[in-house]
């Protein structure tokens, strides 16, 4: 193999797991940001317009009509944690299992054992974020409880 190969080898098994753990998280964050704040923005002109257009519109009902999205409701965070601790203890059983397949049986091929360690991995991801967003729109549902109780 020519140095140039063995370079681009070396650099193509760096830069894909680069590209996949820092580049397509920081991308996915950086749109949903945007648009978030597009829609914002989005939502105050529609506000501005209609005050200007009509001054004796009643403003509190409408900026109430075109507020920020209602948060998640209970049943919604129930199933969250659901999934978030199914997923959670399946990657815990996988990766169990992979352990015992590496120690305990000779027979089994190195393949399998990785494929159980992969699997382990990003069920063990996925269940921990279901888990981040439910304990997360626990908190801003308890929060928008204590608005609401403190406006009436």
């Amino acid at each position: 193999m020519t140095p140039a190969l063995i370079a681009l080898g070396i650099a193509n098994q760096f830069l894909t797991p680069v590209a996949i753990c820092v580049v397509l998280p920081v991308l996915i964050v950086t749109i949903v940001t945007n648009a978030r704040s597009r829609a914002d923005n989005n939502r105050k002109e529609i506000i501005i317009k209609a005050i200007e257009s009509n001054p004796g519109i009643e403003t509190a009902q409408l900026i109430e009509a075109f507020g920020k999205p209602s948060t998640p409701s209970r049943p919604n965070l129930l199933n969250r944690l659901l999934l978030g601790c199914m997923f959670t203890l399946l990657g815990i059983v996988f990766a169990v299992s992979s352990a015992y397949f590496h120690f305990h049986m000779e027979y089994m091929n190195g393949g399998a054992v990785i494929g159980h360690l992969i699997s382990s991995g990003v069920c063990f991801a996925i269940g921990i974020s279901y888990l981040i967003v439910y304990f997360v729109g626990r908190r801003t549902n308890g929060v928008n409880k204590e608005n609401n109780e403190h406006r009436d």
